[in-house]
C-alpha cells in the first residue's frame, strides 16, 4: 500500500498537563487542523496548527486520531524523552494503526533536534526510534521506507543524507549522501519530498532554481545513486519560469501522478510582458514507474498577486482528482485530461487541504490565519462532502484526551 505524506509545522513546546475537551461550537476558539489524512470513511489522522503564543483554548502541534469520520478526535500526542509534550512537525500515517511522528526536542537554548516516535496501536503507545530525523519520508508498506535527513543548509544548497528502513522505521541505514560526489545529487535546495514506486525506483522533487529548471532526481538502485530527470514542458509556458514539483502520488509500482506548479521566475522582470508566465498547474502521469511522464490538461488556476491563496489538490486513483484555485474547486475523472468546475463559494476560498477517500466522500481543512487578526474569522475549520465536492457542510468536531 502506498500512502501520502502529511506535514505540519509547529513552534510551541507543551507541558504534560491534562486538558479539557475542546469543541467547535459557535465562536469558541478551538484548535484548527493543518493537515488531515483519512484512511477510510471513519478512521483518520490529523495535526493541529502551531502558535507561540496561542489564543485561549488553542492546543497547538497535537497528533489527533478519529474513529467516527472526523466529528470526535482523540489527542494521542506522544511525549519526548524528558516527559514533555512538544509540537509535532511531521506526521506520516501508514495505515489505521501504524504512524510515525516527528517532534522538536529542545536540547538547550541554542540547540534542538528532531525525535521520531512510532505507534503500532493507533496512538495508544509510542516508542522512540533510533533515527537521524527527517525532512521527507516515503513508505512502500508498513516495513520498507526511505527518508531524507538534512545535514546542513546554506544559500542555494543543502547537504542531505538518504536513509532506508526495512523494519517499519525502527532502524535506519544510510544509503547515500550528496556530500559523496558519486551519488549524483547536486544543486540540492528547496526539496519538497522523496517518493518510491518500488524497492529500487524513487524520486526526489523540489523547487527549481535558477529559472527554467526542473528539480527532479531519480534513482534505480534503492537510493544509492541518483540522476537528474527532465519533464516535458506544457505549451502554456513562456520564459522565464520557476517550477515547484510536488512529491508524486504513487498507486502501483508503475502508476503515479506528479503535480507541477509553474510561475514567473523571481529573477525576471515582472513588468516585462515577454517574460511573464501566468501560473500554470499541470499534472504529469506515468505508467512505467517514472521512466516517462506525460503532461495533462492544465488546470484553469487564477492569479492573485496581492493575496495569493493555497491551491491544494488530491487524487484517489489514476483517474479521479480534485484541485482548488481561489474559491473554486475543479474535478477530473479521466486523469487530468479534462477538468470540471464542481463548486465555488467564498467559504471555500480559505481551504488549505483536501482529503478524499472515494469519488463521493471527502474532507476539506479551512484555515486562513487562526492566530492573527482574530481567530473567529477562520470558522468553520473542517468541511465534508458526500457528492464529490459539489456541496459541502460544516463538520463540527471536538478534541479530547
Amino acid at each position: 500500500m502506498r500512502v501520502a505524506l502529511v506535514i505540519a509545522a509547529v513552534t510551541l513546546t507543551l507541558g504534560l498537563t491534562s486538558r479539557p475537551t475542546s469543541a467547535l461550537q459557535g465562536n469558541d476558539s478551538v484548535s484548527p487542523l493543518v493537515s488531515l489524512q483519512m484512511i477510510d470513511a471513519q478512521i483518520g489522522w490529523a495535526v493541529t496548527a502551531g502558535c507561540d503564543p496561542c489564543p485561549l483554548n488553542i492546543l497547538p502541534g497535537l497528533v489527533l486520531r478519529t474513529t467516527n469520520g472526523g466529528t470526535k478526535w482523540e489527542d494521542i500526542t506522544p511525549v519526548d524523552s524528558s516527559g514533555k509534550r512538544t509540537g509535532v512537525i511531521y506526521l506520516h500515517a501508514l495505515d489505521p494503526q501504524i504512524a510515525l511522528a516527528g517532534k522538536w526536542v529542545r536540547k538547550s537554548s541554542h540547540e534542538s533536534s528532531i525525535e521520531i516516535f512510532r505507534t503500532v496501536d493507533g496512538g495508544h503507545t509510542w516508542k522512540a526510534s533510533a533515527n537521524p530525523g527527517w525532512s521527507s519520508i516515503s513508505f512502500l508498506d508498513p516495513r520498507e521506507g526511505w527518508l531524507i535527513h538534512d545535514i546542513v543548509g546554506y544559500t542555494g544548497h543543502t547537504d542531505v543524507d538518504i536513509y532506508r528502513s526495512a523494519d517499519g522505521g525502527e532502524t535506519w541505514i544510510k544509503v547515500s549522501s550528496n556530500t559523496d560526489r558519486n551519488s549524483g545529487l547536486t544543486n540540492l535546495s528547496g526539496m519538497t519530498g522523496i517518493t518510491f514506486f518500488n524497492s529500487t525506483t524513487g524520486l526526489i522533487t523540489g523547487l527549481g532554481i535558477p529559472s527554467d529548471w526542473q528539480y527532479l532526481y531519480v534513482t534505480r538502485d534503492g537510493g544509492r545513486t541518483w540522476q537528474e530527470q527532465k519533464l516535458p514542458l506544457p505549451p502554456q509556458l513562456t520564459p522565464h519560469w520557476e517550477a515547484y514539483l510536488w512529491p508524486p502520488r504513487v498507486f502501483t509500482a508503475q502508476d503515479g501522478i506528479l503535480r507541477a506548479d509553474y510561475t514567473t521566475s523571481h529573477r525576471s522582470d515582472p513588468n516585462a510582458e515577454t517574460e511573464h508566465t501566468r501560473p500554470v498547474t499541470v499534472f504529469y502521469v506515468t505508467r512505467d514507474g517514472g521512466t516517462t511522464w506525460m503532461y495533462t490538461t492544465a488546470v484553469p488556476v487564477s492569479e492573485n498577486r496581492i493575496n495569493p491563496r493555497p491551491r491544494p489538490s488530491t487524487f484517489i486513483d489514476m483517474s479521479h482528482g480534485w484541485v482548488k484555485s481561489e474559491d473554486t474547486l475543479y474535478m477530473t475523472s479521466d486523469g487530468g485530461r479534462q477538468w470540471t468546475k464542481v463548486h465555488s463559494s467564498q467559504l471555500f476560498g480559505d481551504v488549505t487541504h483536501l482529503a478524499f477517500i472515494s469519488q463521493e466522500v471527502g474532507w476539506a481543512v479551512r484555515n486562513t490565519d487562526p492566530y492573527g487578526g482574530g481567530a473567529r474569522q477562520t470558522f468553520p475549520f473542517l468541511l465534508k462532502t458526500l457528492d464529490g465536492g459539489r456541496t459541502w457542510t460544516t463538520l463540527a468536531y471536538s478534541i479530547s484526551r
